[in-house]
């Protein structure tokens, strides 16, 4: 008789792990992490508390790689940065993030584009041009993000004489 009941207990370990697992908030900081978490305009994906680059917005639960990331400052304000994040929220969600939240840092959608499952949404503002890639992530993160910032027309401001060359004078 007991041997009849070990199949029985099984599946129910199984259906209460099962359902457990899925009521959990994986990434998301624990069961207090709603709570900490200041409210957002519109439900969805918050932003990230602590940004890398001030007036780029990251979802919250995403992280920075930084092996696979940078971003340069030159003179007269030209800036590049190319950073790769990555999460566990869906693509539609996070391209709902940035349509909703890049606004508020003053960038404009331009342009926004589904090929080959994954989402390029193109934003301007002033003479910077901000381009977002999400995409499919691994196993583990199941969604990339790519943030490219790179300034637009000034190359000009670049420009400067030439540097003089200088010989060494000979005895």
């Amino acid at each position: 008789m007991r041997r009849k009941h070990i199949p029985v207990l099984c599946a129910a370990a199984v259906l209460v792990l099962v359902c457990g697992c899925a009521n959990l908030n994986i990434g998301g900081g624990g069961s207090n992490a709603g709570t900490a978490a200041a409210p957002s305009a519109a439900p969805g994906l918050a932003p990230n508390k602590v940004l890398p680059i001030p007036d780029l917005p990251i979802p919250a639960g995403f992280q920075l790689v930084d092996k696979e990331s940078g971003n340069w400052d030159a003179y007269g304000g030209v800036r590049l940065v190319d950073h790769l994040y990555k999460g566990r929220e869906e693509k539609l969600e996070v391209r709902k993030f940035y349509e909703d939240q890049m606004p508020t840092y003053q960038w404009q959608l331009v342009s926004a584009t589904f090929t080959q499952g994954s989402f390029f949404l193109s934003f301007q503002k002033d003479n910077e041009r901000c381009l977002i890639l999400i995409g499919d992530g691994g196993w583990y993160h199941k969604t990339h993000v790519r943030a490219r910032i790179h300034s637009m027309g000034t190359a000009s401001s670049l420009r400067s004489a030439p540097p003089k060359r200088v010989r060494p004078s000979t005895p």
